[in-house]
């Protein structure tokens, strides 16, 4: 995962609990930070657009996790 996101894991959680700390983002109902900065870092480090995203999310979410 951390390599997918170009970032070194321990850096990785101290950018979540800076956001976490700083209340700049938080837990919701769906998904949680560390989710949240994942998927953006993903995004960032390949140049993705939405909806290459979207399908992606969904495919993690209820293809290989279905409830």
């Amino acid at each position: 995962m951390y390599n997918m996101m170009r970032m070194d894991p321990t850096f990785f959680r101290s950018l979540v609990a800076h956001f976490k700390d700083t209340e700049l983002l938080r837990d919701s109902k769906h998904i949680d930070v560390e989710e949240k900065l994942a998927i953006f870092l993903h995004i960032i480090a390949h140049n993705m657009r939405n909806i290459a995203v979207f399908i992606e999310v969904l495919y993690h979410k209820y293809l290989l996790n279905p409830v």
